[in-house]
């Protein structure tokens, strides 16, 4: 299935229908995962020359909301995509997104519920797709980033070790030789070779120091973040373990699926079948304790099955 090629026509004479509309886009691309979806539907319709687009749905969507003062919020993405199970269990991003309309309940607590809908052609054939579901997208809990080890700095005297050491030999040596103004430079240059000795030592301790206690706030940083990442990781759990107990969330994603369902089917009975497409085939999966099937309601009045 693939989002229709919309031609030079279609583009013009949606534009000019749809210039007061605004599409914007949610601030996270719907990200469809099995174990997060409670219902999903899926029309197979014959479409006999009708064409009708997820951004076109998107539009009558927002006015019919609009009109009907329903607070729930409309978006259009762009890249929908599938999370799926790879190897060994692990997540895989499926690599192929399609456009989708995504509805959210506003002002709401429970920002995890979106209904999801879009429309998918076969190609440039006769056959598409109407697909609906009512999803619980946890909300994103960041893991802060790791904190960064301090790098262990290159200590080294200003004058090397070794360097002093001759100095203070040659000094010394002047302290022997008899002549007293030699022994003064000897005393001079031993004074001096004390004083750069401190003077490059104390720059390797501050620096050792320095490194010492950037030491201590990472370990202090690091087990802070180990603690914050389990509390993360333990949240996280929840909002997926709890994220249908029996609670008001129950009873606004009920509502919210109803109305969004009914205000969809309208629109797809108005724009799709009435216009002459008629419906071939509905495969739906659903939670029955929290979204009861709506197979055998919905777009029967569309229904004319050949033969």
């Amino acid at each position: 299935m693939t989002n229709r090629d919309i031609s030079k026509d279609d583009i013009v004479k949606q534009s000019n229908r749809t210039t007061a509309i605004a599409r914007d886009k949610p601030d996270t691309p719907p990200t469809l995962i099995g174990e997060w979806v409670l219902w999903e539907i899926n029309t197979l319709i014959h479409t006999n020359g009708v064409e009708f687009s997820t951004e076109d749905l998107h539009d009558y969507l927002k006015e019919e909301i609009k009109k009907q003062s329903t607070p729930i919020d409309l978006f259009l993405s762009s890249d929908a995509k599938w999370i799926i199970e790879g190897a060994r269990g692990r997540a895989k991003v499926d690599q192929e997104i399609r456009s989708r309309t995504v509805a959210k309940l506003r002002g709401s607590i429970h920002k995890d519920i979106q209904f999801i809908a879009g429309i998918d052609y076969f190609g440039n054939s006769k056959w598409a797709n109407i697909q609906m579901m009512l999803l619980l997208q946890p909300e994103t809990i960041d893991i802060p980033p790791r904190p960064i080890a301090p790098k262990e700095p290159d200590i080294k005297p200003i004058v090397p070790n070794e360097a002093i050491f001759v100095m203070a030999l040659l000094a010394g040596g002047l302290l022997f030789t008899g002549n007293s103004s030699l022994q003064v430079l000897g005393v001079l240059g031993l004074m001096g070779t004390l004083f750069i000795y401190i003077t490059s030592q104390s720059s390797v301790n501050k620096a050792r120091d320095e490194y010492a206690k950037q030491t201590r706030r990472y370990e202090f940083d690091l087990d802070k973040w180990e603690t914050q990442k389990e509390e993360i990781k333990l949240e996280r759990e929840e909002l997926i373990k709890h994220r249908l107990s029996r609670s008001f969330k129950t009873d606004d994603l009920r509502v919210f699926r109803s109305v969004m369902i009914e205000t969809t089917a309208k629109i797809v009975t108005n724009e799709v079948f009435n216009k002459g497409a008629t419906l071939e085939d509905v495969s739906e999966n659903t939670d029955e304790a929290v979204a009861p099937s709506v197979k055998d309601k919905l777009f029967v009045k569309a229904a004319r099955f050949e033969g």
